[in-house]
C-alpha cells in the first residue's frame, strides 16, 4: 500500500472534491477505498455524506448501515440515520398528501365552515392543551 491509498489520504482525496463540488468523484473515491478498507468509519460516513449531497437518501442509509456495522454505537452515524430516516419520512408524507389531492380529496364540511374545514380522510390536527390554568 502506497501512502495515497491509505484510507485517511483517500478519505482527503474525498473531501476536497466534495468541497470543489465534485460530488461523484468523490463518491467513486469513497467507494474505491472502501472495497479495501471496509472497517474504516470514515470512509463510510462521508459516503454517507456524499450520497446525500447528490440527493441519493436510500445510498446515503446504506451507507450509514455500513458505519454503524463497523461501530454500532457510533453517535455522529445515529445521528445522521435518524436525520436521513426523518428526511425520507417527511418526502413519504409530502408524496402521500399531494397522491391524495391528486386523486381529488373530498372536501368536507361537517367539521365547521369555511377555512375551519378539513379535507376527508386526512387526520385532523391535535389540539393544544393550554398551560395556563383556568
Amino acid at each position: 500500500m502506497t501512502p495515497s491509498d491509505s484510507p485517511a489520504d483517500r478519505n482527503a482525496q474525498a473531501v476536497q472534491a466534495m468541497r470543489s463540488g465534485n460530488v461523484p468523484e468523490a463518491r467513486a473515491i469513497l467507494e474505491a477505498a472502501l472495497a479495501t478498507h471496509p472497517l474504516d468509519i470514515a470512509l463510510w460516513l462521508n459516503l454517507a455524506a456524499a450520497c446525500r449531497a447528490a440527493g441519493e437518501i436510500d445510498a446515503s442509509l446504506a451507507a450509514v448501515e455500513g458505519a454503524l456495522r463497523v461501530e454500532p454505537r457510533s453517535f455522529l452515524a445515529l445521528l445522521m440515520k435518524a436525520s436521513l430516516l426523518e428526511r425520507k419520512g417527511l418526502r413519504v408524507r409530502l408524496e402521500n398528501a399531494v397522491a391524495g389531492f391528486l386523486r381529488g380529496a373530498v372536501y368536507d364540511s361537517s367539521s365547521g365552515c369555511g377555512q375551519s374545514g378539513r379535507v376527508a380522510g386526512w387526520p385532523r390536527s391535535p389540539r393544544r392543551q393550554s398551560v395556563i390554568p383556568p
